[in-house]
């Protein structure tokens, strides 16, 4: 028997209170407490029954976390049993949510932790709820890996955070032209890095990932087939929603002014075709060392957001919908990358100049929007 059901006599109380005492097995001290609720010995005992069995590996929520979401531990061999993915991306971001746990709440004891006290930790915190479900995520796993290490505990039901997110509005085209200037930016690489993102209506991660060999300057078009991870070790050869099997490849129109101005910058950056084209002390940018970038940029234009959600991915939002105006739904869903299960056999690398060949009679109407030639 690990817990041991005893009375205690408390001043101001009539009646005997019920009480439980077991030794720590990691310390090895007595400990003693109250066995909640409790009016008979009967109660007490089913009480203590209900207890989790004592073990003598640590309960402390930072030791259970220590080798979750590290590449080659037994945690993630068990998330790819389950079918959970093992992309060094989704474990470091997952890793990362773990973090904040750890760094929280990683002396607790995860049998006793309470709903109220994470809630409460993470209502007061000023990220989104999205980020605040994926902690939440993580927390789910936490309790599964305390269960592997044969401590004996059951999760809680937390709630999960609201979604409220919204998205991104539009620039104005006489505001996208204050902002595309290279006075701008601090380097012409950073410059074209976000020219190339609203000429193309890239994600971010694409044209960080962009490379010289993607650039068709005789068609006015670019090949987008990849994308830069977050933590810059690679580059994805495959876009997203994409895997190595089907990549969703596609061809997007860029404008006259970018197609001058990306191809003096390549004949100048001294890169091969496959080296990473934009990058900043030869490395790929950070995605928060752009958003920076960003930020500071639509100062120096003088554009005020003022209710507007005006983001990186804002370029994106605008291309789709300045294209919008001059041609069909499908043709941009195709240069965009949307996906739908139609244009599976579009995305594939034999299809490319296909591809290319069909958008060929609206460059000149896409010349004519977005971004006018530079003066």
């Amino acid at each position: 028997m690990d817990y041991h059901v005893f009375t205690k006599k408390i001043k101001n109380k009539k009646k005997p209170q019920f009480y439980y005492w077991f030794y720590d097995p990691i310390t090895h001290k007595q400990i003693q407490k109250r066995c909640t609720d409790c009016v008979t010995r009967y109660d007490a005992e089913a009480f203590v029954r209900s207890l989790p069995a004592l073990t003598n590996k640590s309960t402390k929520i930072k030791d259970i976390a220590k080798y979750m979401y590290i590449p080659g531990s037994l945690h993630v061999e068990r998330r790819k049993s389950l079918g959970r993915s093992a992309n060094l991306d989704t474990l470091y971001s997952a890793r990362t949510h773990l973090n904040y746990l750890i760094n929280t709440f990683g002396d607790e004891d995860i049998r006793t932790i309470t709903v109220e006290k994470i809630f409460n930790k993470l209502v007061k915190d000023r990220h989104s709820s999205s980020w605040k479900n994926q902690v939440l995520g993580c927390l789910k796993e936490l309790y599964e890996e305390a269960s592997w290490n044969g401590i004996a505990v059951s999760m809680p039901i937390y709630p999960k955070f609201k979604y409220r997110q919204t998205k991104s509005d539009v620039f104005t085209p006489e505001e996208l032209e204050r902002l595309l200037s290279p006075h701008n930016f601090p380097d012409e690489s950073s410059y074209m890095l976000f020219l190339l993102t609203a000429s193309a209506g890239l994600r971010i991660s694409e044209a960080r990932g962009f490379r010289a060999c993607q650039f068709l300057e005789d068609r006015q078009m670019i090949i987008v087939d990849g994308f830069m991870n977050r933590k810059n070790t690679q580059r994805n050869n495959y876009n997203k929603k994409g895997s190595a099997d089907n990549p969703k490849w596609r061809v997007s129109i860029i404008t006259q002014r970018c197609t001058k101005e990306l191809a003096d910058y390549i004949s100048r950056a001294g890169r091969g075709d496959t080296d990473i084209l934009f990058t900043y002390n030869g490395v790929s940018y950070r995605i928060e060392y752009l958003r920076t970038l960003f930020n500071r940029a639509l100062k120096k234009a003088k554009i005020e957001k003022g209710d507007r959600k005006l983001t990186m991915h804002s370029l994106r939002y605008t291309y789709v919908t300045e294209m919008r105006t001059i041609l069909d739904v499908d043709t941009v869903r195709k240069m965009v990358g949307h996906t739908t299960v139609e244009m599976t056999e579009y995305y594939t690398r034999s299809s490319l100049d296909t591809a290319s060949s069909a958008l060929l009679p609206f460059v000149s109407a896409v010349n004519q929007k977005l971004i006018t030639e530079k003066e």
